[in-house]
């Protein structure tokens, strides 16, 4: 298999950080009227269960969810996507930052918090993973290639992607798809660089799995990709 500099081993706890463990205090949601736009209508058919917003605290609160439930080891995954979809669908944004807190049947109420600056970067550059994702269905690599950065884009040829991206399909079968998960920022290390983390599930033939693609904030070039098969 190809060793291409472009695909980078990065070990960090997935979505650790920007996590506090709280306890939401009590307090009764406001309601939107029946002629507002529900900002949080696609996240409660994602998640089901209950999905309520607090204007006051600039909170959202997540509970009575199988589907939390089942992801509660990767929980943080879940509520960027939540944080992501409020801000990508209501008209009146956060000042400053928007909490998600989700109450897991556990007992625990895990609770983080996303400054508006980075769910703007995220959502201004949400093609990034949608692009990735539709270049691999249709083995269209030298699309996939233009979405690099010059620097890496350099280190490599077209071949050389296509090449590895067909020998990474040969166990699981090609991709048919893809579903979103959540993001996350961090800041390579050694590098003083920061980069956005883009997860979601690549739908395969044989079987699915994990797809992450990292993301240069200010110019929304990918800088790395990272396959788990």
């Amino acid at each position: 298999m190809p060793k291409l500099i472009f695909i980078f081993l990065i070990s960090l706890a997935l979505f650790s950080c920007g996590q506090q463990e709280s306890t939401p205090s009590a307090t009764t949601p406001e309601t939107g009227t029946n002629n507002e736009k529900d900002p949080l209508q696609e996240a409660k058919r994602i998640y089901g269960g209950l999905i309520v917003f607090d204007k006051n605290k600039s909170e959202i609160i997540a509970s009575s969810s199988p589907k939390l439930n089942s992801m509660s080891d990767i929980v943080s995954l879940p509520a960027s996507h939540i944080a992501w979809l409020f801000y990508k669908n209501a008209d009146e944004k956060p000042a400053d930052s928007l909490s998600v807190v989700v109450k897991l049947s556990n007992g625990q109420n895990p609770v983080y918090s996303f400054p508006v600056q980075q769910l703007k970067k995220a959502n201004d550059h949400i093609a990034a993973i949608e692009q990735t994702a539709a270049f691999l269905k249709k083995d269209d690599y030298a699309g996939l290639y233009g979405l690099f950065s010059p620097e890496v884009a350099a280190q490599m040829t077209q071949q050389d992607l296509g090449l590895f991206c067909n020998e990474v399909f040969e166990q699981k079968g090609k991709p048919v798809g893809f579903t979103f998960q959540g993001f996350k920022f961090f800041t390579l290390s050694g590098k003083n660089k920061e980069l956005i983390h883009y997860a979601g599930m690549l739908h395969r033939e044989k079987q699915d799995t994990p797809l992450s693609v990292f993301v240069d904030p200010d110019k929304g070039q990918l800088y790395s990709i990272k396959f788990d098969y």
